[in-house]
């Protein structure tokens, strides 16, 4: 067993590999699971799960499956919440991250969570140099796709819930009370 960090840009690479070995290559991120994950993340479910703006691809099913039932239900949307609000620091069934075998196809993209779909590589009877050997992360809990790419161990933004004023430069016209 051999573990490696990747670069920030998800790159890595193992040298001097014994040929004609087995190996498997397994990804795993599990920190920061608030990461990228916000209220917005709950409209977008929610508005999936009543079919008023279907996901459009397939990874975004497998993000918003955090309780690993394998489908999109209010209960997903309840421990995202709860992430959300901080009342629990971590999903409680899956990490925080997956990853899936970038050459994998789905056979149906809209029941992607009907399918056994691969979060490892094996190789068997290594013998050349083998190149793209690539994954797509799946933050999970993030829906709309914001977490950070580029650092995957960013701090999330904080927020609080205090009143902060509105500042506007110059108004084309005066606001009342109601208007958009």
């Amino acid at each position: 067993n051999e573990a490696m960090l990747s670069g920030t840009k998800g790159e890595y690479g193992f040298q001097q590999l014994k040929e004609n070995n087995d190996y498997t290559i397994s990804p795993e991120l599990n920190t920061n699971h608030l990461e990228g994950v916000s209220t917005y993340d709950i409209v977008v479910i929610t508005r999936h799960i009543l079919g008023a703006m279907p996901f459009d691809n397939p990874y975004k099913y497998i993000a918003a499956d955090v309780d690993l039932s394998g489908y999109v239900s209010t209960l997903d949307i309840i421990q995202i919440r709860k992430v959300v609000l901080r009342l629990d620091l971590e999903f409680k069934k899956c990490p925080s991250w997956r990853f899936i075998d970038a050459s994998f196809r789905f056979k149906d993209n809209n029941n992607p969570l009907a399918e056994i779909f691969p979060e490892l590589r094996n190789y068997n009877n290594l013998n050349s140099e083998m190149l793209g050997a690539d994954f797509v992360g799946i933050k999970m809990g993030d829906v709309s796709g914001n977490a950070a790419r580029e650092n995957l161990s960013a701090a999330p933004e904080l927020r609080d819930q205090a009143e902060r004023p509105l500042q506007i430069d110059a108004l084309p016209s005066e606001i009342k009370a109601g208007e958009v």
